[in-house]
């Protein structure tokens, strides 16, 4: 669709309007409608009436002044705006030069959440320090209606997701974002290479820090120190393996990184409070009970 307000380019803007589903209106963030525009220098939009959604701006070029109850924002190519449009009186943009900017009405179950963190925090007017992510973000939501794609409100979702994580990382250093990027690149390693011994002077030198350092990192990120966390995943395997199949204590060890019987069922019955022949049980003794979809009446003894 077009634009019809004044002082913008009608031939390069577009817009498009989406009905979510209900499935995306009790799960999902979702748009309601996107579009990139291109402003002419001198466009005004006094905003005096309530959308019951939040609204998102992905500046690429040009400046662009936001007058809202906190108060004036200026932003500029590469910023991102973010703006609760769920009051009436909500804010007027004023464009002190050519503009163009990807934008998006949204909402969704957890909309409010982000909002108001990232409101909070950073106001209305976010310097990103990964731009082109978000930009990249919001394009592929649009390229999904100016394509003529298919639509999958899944995707959208996360590209939303993605576009206000961007926003709620903005504040942070370089290197903080350094260090979370190596702290997940261990977890992946982790995660592919259970069968292996995974020493922590290792895990450290793959996130460049010392020991000390990648201990107290690696716990802020998980809520685990390194050695705890592998266990954790080890023991995690382990139980779904016992379940899911009848391989030997032995076979079960080797896969999951433990280095004999004896250390694995010692370390099984302190983290699950039985031995791994008694969970095995216990999980076959539950999938060859019968289903019911409703509790059984009282006095029904299963005949």
């Amino acid at each position: 669709m077009k634009p019809v307000e004044q002082l913008i380019d009608v031939p390069s803007s577009n817009y498009y309007g989406y009905i979510p589903s209900q499935t995306a209106l009790s799960t999902y963030l979702y748009p309601t409608q996107v579009g990139h525009y291109h402003f002419r220098k001198g466009y005004t939009l006094d905003r005096t009436f309530s959308f019951d959604m939040y609204i998102l701006l992905v500046i690429q070029s040009g400046t662009i002044t936001f007058h809202t109850v906190d108060g004036t924002s200026v932003a500029h190519g590469g910023d991102i705006v973010l703006i609760d449009s769920h009051a009436p009186l909500t804010y007027r943009a004023q464009a002190q030069t050519d503009v163009s900017a990807y934008w998006m009405h949204f909402e969704g179950e957890a909309s409010h959440r982000f909002y108001s963190l990232i409101h909070q925090r950073l106001g209305t007017v976010i310097t990103a320090g990964r731009f082109d992510n978000a930009l990249g973000a919001i394009r592929r939501v649009y390229d999904m209606f100016h394509g003529g794609r298919d639509v999958s409100e899944a995707l959208m979702s996360l590209s939303i997701t993605e576009i206000l994580t961007e926003c709620l990382t903005a504040d942070e250093s370089t290197d903080q974002l350094y260090r979370h990027r190596s702290i997940e690149e261990v977890l992946a390693y982790i995660a592919s290479h259970l069968t292996e011994p995974l020493p922590l002077e290792q895990l450290a030198r793959m996130a460049s820090m010392s020991k000390c350092h990648f201990i107290r990192i690696f716990k802020q990120a998980t809520g685990y120190t390194p050695h705890l966390y592998i266990v954790t995943m080890r023991m995690n395997a382990a139980k779904t393996m016992l379940v899911n199949s009848d391989v030997t204590l032995a076979v079960l060890c080797s896969e999951c990184g433990f280095n004999s019987i004896n250390t694995f069922c010692t370390q099984f019955k302190k983290a699950v409070g039985c031995t791994p022949m008694e969970f095995r049980q216990h999980g076959m003794d539950r999938a060859a009970a019968p289903y019911r979809t409703e509790p059984a009446p009282a006095g029904h003894d299963g005949d």
